[in-house]
């Protein structure tokens, strides 16, 4: 099974690299430097973005001229070297070998659910980034005078297992809902803010019902809960729970930042509801 992992993750290695290396090139009039890390921020109204290296650096590119063919090119790569159809052939081709050549029958089925779950993620990675392709260049946020903004278009995301996700009426409320039914499950509903600089408030009306969480230690944070994506987040409801206010603050760093605000379920079962119409940001002072 070492082998066909090795094969397999080394493959998947390669592709999410050519991915990555969207965003780690600059490209001036007389040289081309790469850098080897990942974005941390993208301020998209300066074309600005912040990369940390692998050693903890953090570099800042200004990209207002290439920004235009930088989203041309990671379009193209997509089209052109991320095709699934071809990656997932090779994947089966692979597998056919392994096992050809296995021992017994359960290591001809461990090298069958290796490349199943290869070609699972390269399916829903390329699903993931045609999303990003379609979706719109970010606007900064309004806020009405109270420093208040409601939050809108929300993504369903399945990170775990096999749960659910769907908006529903929950006693007449329009919700946002997860449910976990077949073992262990991690899932959630996210949204982009691009913000200005500031302080903020994260603030969400939630339901649970029959909510087990995962028993193994997240730093994220277990069970039903709300935070921005890379956040520990310190609330959280299981078991059977009326409506509940949720809150998380955080901080925006000089220059704005594009946040993902992120409504989850961390659990082995159970239901949970997020109130469409309380899903707030709030500016707090300074």
């Amino acid at each position: 099974m070492k082998r066909v992992i090795m094969m397999l993750s080394a493959s998947g290695f390669v592709l999410a690299l050519a991915m990555a290396s969207w965003a780690q090139v600059k490209v001036l009039p007389t040289q081309t430097v790469t850098v080897d890390g990942t974005v941390e921020t993208i301020d998209y109204p300066k074309r600005v973005v912040t990369i940390k290296t692998t050693t903890g650096e953090f570099h800042t590119f200004d990209v207002p001229e290439g920004a235009r063919r930088f989203k041309e090119r990671r379009a193209q790569l997509f089209t052109n070297v991320f095709q699934v159809e071809r990656m997932t052939s090779r994947i089966d081709t692979v597998v056919a070998r392994l096992k050809a050549a296995a021992r017994n029958a359960g290591e001809a089925a461990e090298f069958e659910r290796g490349g199943v779950e290869m070609r699972n993620r390269i399916v829903s990675r390329a699903k993931n980034i045609a999303m990003q392709l379609a979706a719109p260049e970010p606007q900064p946020l309004v806020f009405d005078s109270r420093g208040s903004a409601r939050l809108a278009g929300w993504q369903f995301r399945k990170d775990r297992g096999e749960p659910a996700g769907d908006e529903v009426a929950m006693e007449g409320v329009p919700s946002l809902h997860l449910r976990a039914a077949s073992g262990e499950s991690i899932a959630s509903w996210r949204a982009k803010v691009l913000l200005e600089e500031g302080r903020y408030r994260f603030q969400a009306l939630a339901r649970t019902v029959q909510v087990e969480p995962l028993t193994n230690k997240v730093e994220l944070g277990n069970a039903v809960g709300i935070r921005i994506s890379g956040d520990h987040r310190t609330n959280g409801l299981s078991g059977d729970i009326s409506w509940t206010t949720l809150e998380h603050e955080f901080v925006v760093t000089p220059g704005g930042e594009e946040k993902e605000l992120v409504c989850e379920l961390r659990a082995s079962k159970g239901d949970a509801w997020f109130d469409k119409r309380a899903l707030l940001l709030l500016r707090l002072p300074r």
